[in-house]
């Protein structure tokens, strides 16, 4: 009910802004489709991104019994790589374009995905952690060149607009996919415990656990592949012609950080 409430106050307010000569939020930057394509594959690699960034600290707690402090130092790594990585990217994106970074980075982090499937609660942390390091490395790669291959003709007096659509909807897309993924991952560990029955014993708890985020791991794979299809319709760095409005790749790292 709420879902459908929701809808229809959209779709009424985008009906009311796209009448006005001068709205509160320029939904007229959907138009190009440059910006259009490039807001779709960052719903999608962010909706990836979540699998391993909310998998990732259950599988160490839930399933390797480690303490919470340990688990964020463990994660730490691959949050340095974001940063430290997302700044060479930036300068790849200059040289090549948007279409092979985003191609790369989402089939890496497929690559990376379908390792972190197969954990199990007597895999090496090391290992797991290089593995999520890897994936990290396939977010940094496309993260930052995507939000800013996005503005590449988007006139200077809409970039606000079109700035506020791509993180609102980056978002959702990271509630969205939030949400699926745990869902995935509760209702596949549920079962897992049901279908044990009477063979149940003090392991089984962990080991569900463990086949519930395999399983969400699963679902992160496909998101990837999906965001890697869609990467090929982004456009060439010969077929885009970077307008002088184009938003600075220093203010597209500030919206990342958002």
């Amino acid at each position: 009910m709420f879902a459908v409430a929701g809808i229809v106050l959209l779709a009424v307010f985008a009906v009311v802004e796209l009448k006005k000569k001068n709205p509160l939020l320029d939904l007229r930057v959907f138009r190009d489709y440059n910006f259009s394509s490039n807001v779709v594959v960052t719903m999608v690699l962010t909706m990836a991104f979540y699998g391993g960034l909310i998998l990732m600290p259950i599988y160490f707690e839930s399933v390797m019994g480690f303490s919470g402090l340990k688990t964020g130092l463990l994660l730490l790594p691959g949050s340095m790589i974001i940063g430290v990585a997302g700044i060479f990217s930036g300068k790849l994106y200059d040289k090549i374009g948007i279409k092979p970074l985003a191609i790369t980075g989402t089939l890496i982090m497929a690559a990376a995905a379908v390792f972190l499937a197969r954990l199990t609660p007597d895999t090496p942390y090391l290992q797991a952690l290089l593995v999520y390091a890897v994936f990290a490395l396939g977010v940094a790669i496309i993260t930052t060149p995507i939000s800013t291959a996005a503005f590449a003709r988007i006139p200077r007096e809409q970039n606000s607009d079109a700035a506020t659509l791509q993180n609102t909807l980056r978002q959702v897309a990271g509630s969205i996919g939030t949400a699926i993924l745990i869902t995935t991952m509760s209702n596949s560990a549920k079962d897992f415990a049901q279908n044990i029955g009477r063979a149940a014993n003090q392991q089984t708890p962990v080991l569900a656990a463990n086949h519930g985020i395999n399983t969400a791991f699963i679902l992160t794979i496909v998101l990837c592949l999906v965001a890697a299809a869609l990467s090929f319709a982004l456009a060439s760095k010969k077929k885009l012609t970077t307008s002088k409005h184009t938003l600075p790749a220093s203010a597209a790292i500030v919206q990342n950080r958002t």
